[in-house]
């Protein structure tokens, strides 16, 4: 039997094998690491070991094997074990349009979560973009019909985002997000992690730039004068710095972008960002909602963004830039300045001010509100 063949024998006979309870299968960015929501979500059901948990895996795709705890199994996207793992779990929860809907039907037993992959709010998605091919629409509409709930950071999520641009109907739960939790923690432990895996000092301050990509693939836009950040950071801040480049994961093969330098180290493989941010003393970004995620922790913070008319004609915002607590620097020389003339004072006040605009629901505890209620459902 080939194996096209076999395929529609197990789509066909799938449904009759029987939902296991607390079964789990997770998506993260269709086949990525171990990371972002669903990782959080992991790891408080391991606390106690009630549930079977599975993690899609792309094996054409980068991925830190080593990071995964071993109670976790790892299933090949699109193997048979996924087929059977996905009609037999009673849990599926992805942080991505998950393309299965065109040829899987949910089961009655089954929930389906969507955690999403950013917070807040900054950059358009879903229906507010005005590009989006035909074959994303009616994936994302299928993947909003399968889903019981959402789970939002913020009331300006939820209501200005997933109640209006998610072709979605459903519940969304004001619970934050889970890989925010870490910002709410003692995070000593996860700093000694992120070192000891990059071999820097761990009494060293870390800085990390992590920029996003642009749909051009153009590294023009990176152009940081790292020797000139580190000084002025030490400067201001006092103490020893490196900084860590964070690529977005569709540049991280482009090393030619970051300079040889003794105090400038590649975190791009590094397979957790909330970990990278949780153990960093300055975060500098242009557009990617870490530096949304990091105001949390009320760490200085700095946007870096050489080409803010083009990246709006592309992309566009929710929010303009120049209302997030972020001085915005379109040079190296505006930068420095900017490190030069923080006021840690103004810039809490001002973080604190946008959060309580923007109706933040992040208290540290979105991972056990998330698994509670799925305790509740499973009953």
């Amino acid at each position: 039997m080939s194996k096209k063949a076999i395929y529609r024998v197990l789509k066909v006979f799938g449904y009759l094998f029987p939902v296991k309870k607390n079964k789990v299968i997770f998506n993260n960015i269709n086949g990525l690491g171990y990371a972002c929501n669903p990782k959080y979500i992991a790891e408080e059901m391991l606390k106690d070991g009630d549930f079977q948990l599975f993690w899609v895996v792309d094996k054409n795709k980068t991925i830190d094997y080593k990071s995964f705890p071993e109670q976790i199994k790892l299933v090949k996207l699109g193997s048979y074990s996924f087929i059977y793992h996905l009609f037999t779990s009673q849990f599926i929860i992805s942080n991505v349009r998950f393309d299965i809907w065109n040829w899987y039907k949910k089961r009655k037993e089954q929930l389906y979560i969507q955690t999403w992959h950013g917070g807040l709010g900054l950059k358009k998605v879903e229906a507010d973009l005005t590009n989006l091919p035909d074959f994303y629409i009616n994936a994302a509409k299928l993947d909003a019909a399968n889903t019981d709930f959402m789970m939002a950071d913020s009331e300006f999520q939820k209501k200005q985002i997933f109640e209006r641009a998610f072709w979605y109907d459903g519940p969304v739960c004001e619970f934050g997000l889970p890989r925010h939790d870490i910002f709410f923690q003692d995070n000593s432990n996860i700093k000694n992690k992120v070192c000891d895996t990059l071999h820097i000092d761990k009494n060293i301050k870390i800085c990390m730039y992590a920029p996003t990509f642009r749909n051009s693939y153009s590294l023009d836009v990176y152009k940081l004068d790292y020797a000139a950040l580190r000084h002025a950071l030490i400067n201001k801040f006092g103490d020893e710095w490196i900084i860590l480049s964070r690529l977005h994961p569709n540049l991280a093969h482009m090393k030619n972008v970051l300079p040889d330098l003794p105090y400038v180290y590649d975190a791009s493989k590094y397979p957790d960002m909330q970990e990278l941010l949780a153990a960093s003393d300055v975060v500098i970004s242009d557009y990617s909602s870490c530096l949304l995620d990091f105001m949390i922790t009320k760490r200085p913070g700095f946007i870096f963004a050489t080409d803010i008319d083009a990246y709006i004609k592309e992309r566009d915002f929710y929010i303009s830039l120049y209302d997030f607590p972020f001085t915005i620097a379109t040079n190296n020389n505006e930068l420095v300045s900017n490190i030069q003339s923080f006021d840690n004072d103004t810039y809490t006040q001002s973080v604190n001010s946008f959060l309580k605009d923007k109706g933040l629901y992040d208290d540290g505890h979105a991972s056990e509100k998330v698994v509670n209620l799925l305790r509740r459902t499973s009953k």
